[in-house]
C-alpha cells in the first residue's frame, strides 16, 4: 500500500495500524494510528474512524482523516507496535492514578498527561513530566520504530517560527507565547529539523520493501502531499 487520499466520490480501505493524517489550510497537520480491529473498506472524508494518537493525551478517539497511509504489517511487527501504544495508554492511566491518590499538601504540580512537543518529536521522562512525552509524529515513529520500522531520517529542512505558524494552523497563536513556545520547542533555537506530517504522507509513498529498508529523507516541499518537491536541477560543467 502507498499514499492515499479519501475523498466524497470513492471509499479507501484502511487497516488497523495505518497512519491517518487530517489536512487544514493546504498543509497535513496531525497524525494518528487506525485503531479499529479490523479492515474497514467504507471509509471517505467523511467517516469516523477509531485512532490513538499524541492528542495530548495518548487517547483513543474517532476521527475523520484526509490521508491514509500504512504498509502490509507482518503480525510480528504489529504485535510491537501494538504493544507500544498499550504501554503509554498504561504509563499514562497509572500516572493519573498515582496523581489521584497523592495527598493536596503539598499541593500537585506534576503533569497528569505528557507535554505535547513540535522539537524534539519525543523527549524521555523528567522530574518536571514523569511521562514520555510526543509530537503527534513523534508517537507514530516512535510506535513503528518499536515494530522494527524506521520511518523517517533524522536529516530534515529547518524549519522557522514563522514555517511553524503555517505548518501547525491550530497552534499558530501559541507560537507568540514564549511560555508555550518553550513548551513545543524545549531545546530552544530559532529553526529546527522537525518531523512533519506530509513527511510521513511521503515516507508510505514508497514499496512496502522501501519503507522497511531505509528511512525516508525528506525535502523542501515534502510537508505537502502529493509533494510540491521541485525538480532536481542538472549539474552544470564548464
Amino acid at each position: 500500500m502507498t499514499t492515499t487520499r479519501t475523498s466524497n466520490s470513492a471509499t479507501v480501505t484502511v487497516r488497523p495500524l495505518d497512519v491517518l493524517s487530517i489536512e487544514l489550510r493546504g498543509f497535513l497537520f496531525h497524525s494518528m494510528l487506525c485503531d479499529e480491529s479490523s479492515d474497514r473498506s467504507d471509509v471517505n472524508e467523511r467517516t469516523r474512524v477509531r485512532v490513538a494518537h499524541m492528542r495530548p493525551p495518548v487517547a483513543a478517539e474517532s476521527f475523520r482523516c484526509h490521508v491514509v497511509s500504512g504498509i502490509a504489517l507482518t503480525e510480528r511487527e504489529r504485535s510491537k507496535i501494538r504493544k507500544f501504544v498499550e504501554r503509554f495508554r498504561k504509563e499514562m492511566e497509572a500516572n493519573a492514578k498515582q496523581l489521584e491518590l497523592a495527598p493536596d499538601d503539598p499541593p500537585k504540580t506534576l503533569p497528569s498527561e505528557p507535554r505535547y512537543l513540535i522539537h524534539p518529536e519525543r523527549q524521555p521522562p523528567k522530574t518536571a513530566c514523569p511521562l514520555w512525552s510526543f509530537s503527534c509524529v513523534g508517537f507514530v515513529i516512535s510506535a513503528y520504530k518499536n515494530g522494527r520500522i524506521t520511518l523517517l531520517s533524522p536529516i530534515r529542512p529547518l524549519k522557522t517560527i514563522e514555517d511553524l505558524k503555517l505548518l501547525y494552523p491550530d497552534r499558530a497563536d501559541d507560537f507568540d507565547d514564549a511560555n508555550k513556545r518553550a513548551e513545543y520547542l524545549p531545546e530552544g533555537g530559532d529553526s529546527w529539523p522537525v518531523a512533519l506530517v506530509g513527511y510521513l504522507a511521503n515516507a508510505f509513498n514508497r514499496s512496502d520493501d522501501e519503507v522497511r529498508r531505509a528511512p525516508f529523507e525528506p525535502q523542501p516541499g515534502d510537508e505537502h502531499f502529493p509533494s510540491q518537491r521541485l525538480p532536481s536541477m542538472p549539474s552544470v560543467t564548464t
